[in-house]
């Protein structure tokens, strides 16, 4: 677990790794974005792919915090709901919560998506129903940024 500020540097670089390629995926998407429709699948399987890798890349910052502050994860069958939900806890003594309720919210949604983008064919996919997420990437995105870094500040704080 993190107990001092070495420890929290070495945290923080990691976390800021995932950050920068959460940012590539997002600038992508942005990018792909203008005139999507249903019928062009190919760019629904990009679209699907980069929302995987979008919510796979937030899950890894989580895991980090887990791992490195809580000093624990979650191992049960629905770990990827816990381990999002854990986030917007606080943890007495250890920790404040590391996202919003709100954030946990709007993130729930790309973990659903994940789900399904991983156990469909990709046939299936459908715009209307990845247009919202994708819409909500950069907003999404800057508010896990200013998050993580409130966090960051208020572990800064614990560790002196």
């Amino acid at each position: 677990m993190v107990h001092d500020r070495r420890g929290l540097t070495r945290v923080r670089a990691e976390v800021q790794t995932h950050l920068e390629e959460l940012g590539h995926i997002v600038s992508e998407a942005n990018s792909y974005a203008a005139g999507a429709d249903e019928g062009d699948l190919l760019r629904l399987r990009a679209f699907g792919s980069l929302l995987h890798d979008f919510y796979t890349g937030v899950e890894a910052i989580f895991q980090i915090d887990a791992d490195e502050v809580d000093g624990s994860r979650p191992t049960s069958s629905d770990w990827h709901r816990r381990l999002l939900s854990g986030m917007a806890a606080e943890l007495p003594e250890v920790r404040p919560p590391v996202i919003s309720r709100n954030l946990e919210s709007l993130l729930d949604e790309y973990r659903g998506f994940r789900h399904i983008f991983r156990n469909v064919y990709g046939r299936r996919l459908t715009w209307h129903r990845m247009k919202p997420l994708v819409e909500a990437l950069p907003h999404t995105f800057e508010q896990l940024k200013t998050e993580l870094s409130t966090f960051f500040a208020a572990i800064e704080k614990i560790c002196e």
